[in-house]
């Protein structure tokens, strides 16, 4: 049987909005690449997985904390970057008595979230979130070889209070991502 047309519109709309997260995390991690190959090492592999991606790369020199952390910082602020404007502009739309439905405003919408919403979550002090880098490296600058065994304790601390958030608002996506950061993180 021939699917419908709107069988294949849903096919569609599905299709674009994996793209536009795919594209997200695509600049998420070429952010990171960037900054690596600007503080003079070389990115290695951009690796994508089933919650995001990762840029791996094996320093040939000891790296600052202050350059880990420009590392850590430019995945999230391209996002930011990419995402502020266009979030910026669905409100404008909305306040200006734009459309605030439809397939467009929609995908404005998957878009201004997949890059400005996950760059400022990734900024949380949680291992292996990029905030949760920051943390270490911090940590680290301050209290050498110890930085990341605290940064584990506080991203542990930091996932179980937001799980208890997430599960009073009964948000069963953040309680499951709550509990694998405290697993990663144990």
């Amino acid at each position: 049987a021939r699917p419908s047309a709107i069988e294949g519109s849903e096919l569609l709309r599905v299709g674009i909005v994996v793209g536009i997260i795919f594209l997200a995390i695509l600049a998420h991690e070429l952010g990171h690449a960037m900054a690596i190959k600007a503080i003079g090492h070389r990115p290695l592999l951009i690796e994508f997985h089933g919650l995001g991606g990762a840029t791996h790369w094996s320093p040939d020199r000891p790296v600052s904390a202050v350059r880990s952390v420009a590392v850590s910082v430019a995945g999230p602020a391209v996002g930011i970057a990419l995402g502020g404007p266009a979030f910026l502009g669905q409100v404008a739309i909305v306040a200006l008595g734009g459309p605030t439905e439809g397939l467009a405003n929609e995908l404005l919408g998957v878009f201004w979230w997949a890059n400005l919403g996950w760059g400022i979550l990734n900024l949380l002090p949680i291992i292996p979130l990029d905030g949760g880098q920051i943390m270490g490296a911090f940590i680290g600058g301050i209290a050498p070889g110890k930085g990341m065994r605290v940064a584990h304790v506080i991203s542990i601390l930091v996932a179980v209070g937001l799980g208890i958030v997430a599960l009073a608002l009964q948000d069963w996506w953040a309680v499951f991502l709550c509990g694998l950061f405290v697993w990663v993180n144990v």
